[in-house]
């Protein structure tokens, strides 16, 4: 799960200044303290985990409701709250596995080298399920269909998980980013990575994953059945699905390869992203 080159000794570099994280240009901060990893981690965990608490006990309340409408959503979030607890158990941990050995899994690392094998391979489950609902909610609920979905999610998380990799900041230190707590500091990773932006972009990856998600959306839209009884608020949740397959994950791709924003804000989007827009797709598939 990680490349070679982190798995080198260590080499100090020159120290960097804290940057204030920011969101559409608010600084993101928690009791006005500077933004760490852990706590960012563990309170997408603990959001995404009351989710499926709640919408489980919601799911056997709302028995009109086909058993896969109901549960398809759940499941998806559930993927979500997996990668959130692996994220915080792996820091907790202190990586797995070790690193001089053939295995060795570190968020701290993921983080300062700009990836996050985790969430590629939680989002396999994630993007999956949430395809099929669009399928199912426009009344394609053929069994081919949803293993094309399943192979399409393949090929777009693992296209997204290789631009990432071959995208990497070139930084071969993560400790001093690192309290004596063993707790990663994202503001002075922020502002290291914003002086790593000017390194060169492999687009193709990217462009074959944003191509992928846009034909599968549309496709969807296409060949559905939009006079079927599927779901009272069937349009507003293809919406949100769309958007937050599609819309959301291009935006932040497309920002990030062109140095608008550094990984950190990426992974930070990204966890707001995963925090509201689940829940409303929840919220509205179990009315």
């Amino acid at each position: 799960m990680e490349d070679p080159e982190s798995k080198e000794t260590l080499v100090n570099e020159s120290p960097s200044s804290s940057h204030a994280l920011t969101l559409f240009g608010i600084p993101l901060r928690i009791k006005q303290t500077p933004l760490n990893m852990f706590t960012l981690v563990k309170i997408g965990m603990i959001i995404t985990a009351l989710q499926v608490i709640i919408s489980s006990a919601i799911v056997f309340m709302r028995p009109q409701l086909p058993y896969q409408m109901r549960w398809i959503p759940v499941l998806a979030t559930s993927s979500i709250a997996i990668l959130y607890g692996l994220m915080c158990g792996n820091i907790v941990s202190g990586g797995w596995g070790t690193a001089s050995g053939r295995f060795w899994c570190d968020v701290k690392i993921m983080y300062a080298r700009g990836f996050n094998t985790i969430r590629s391979i939680t989002n396999l489950w994630t993007t999956s399920l949430f395809f099929i609902y669009m399928a199912l909610l426009l009344d394609n609920n053929h069994s081919l269909i949803a293993a094309l979905l399943c192979f399409s999610a393949m090929v777009i998380e693992w296209q997204t998980g290789t631009g990432e990799n071959i995208n990497q900041y070139d930084i071969k230190s993560f400790e001093r980013f690192v309290d004596t707590d063993g707790i990663m500091c994202l503001e002075s990773l922020h502002a290291f990575q914003l002086q790593k932006s000017d390194q060169k972009t492999h687009w193709l990856p990217t462009i074959l994953a944003s191509t992928a998600r846009l034909y599968i959306c549309t496709a969807i839209f296409a060949s559905g059945n939009y006079a079927a009884d599927t779901h009272t608020f069937k349009i507003p949740l293809l919406v949100l699905i769309t958007l937050y397959l599609c819309i959301i994950p291009i935006v932040i791709e497309f920002c990030y390869h062109k140095h608008i924003i550094t990984f950190c804000q990426v992974e930070a989007y990204r966890t707001t992203s995963d925090i509201i827009v689940p829940t409303i797709i929840n919220a509205f598939s179990l009315v």
